[in-house]
């Protein structure tokens, strides 16, 4: 087929049997950088989902956030009408 195996420091290699410049090894080359292409297109889409879910963690993050200072403003709010109806209710009253 074109292709036989070497093993050297207890690894398996794969090795290409045609000499260089013959149409089999042309056509290896040719493969072979079609195979980078199609790598790298898929590395950059990778790139762009981590991306993508990297700024929806932000953004979630970024709401979880103002959730929680809408709900201390709102209990902040609660404990100073709370206070104010005390201070009310234990001011004498003027008849």
């Amino acid at each position: 087929m074109g292709w036989h195996t070497v093993v050297e420091d207890l690894k398996k290699f794969w090795v290409f049997e045609h000499p260089v410049g013959s149409n089999q090894f042309k056509v290896l080359q040719e493969c072979s950088l079609e195979l980078q292409k199609g790598l790298s297109e898929v590395e950059h889409k990778e790139n762009l989902m981590l991306d993508k879910s990297d700024k929806k963690q932000v953004e979630q993050q970024q709401r979880e956030a103002v959730l929680r200072r809408i709900e201390e403003d709102n209990q902040d709010r609660q404990r100073a009408q709370a206070r104010k109806r005390q201070a009310e209710s234990a001011a004498p009253t003027s008849s």
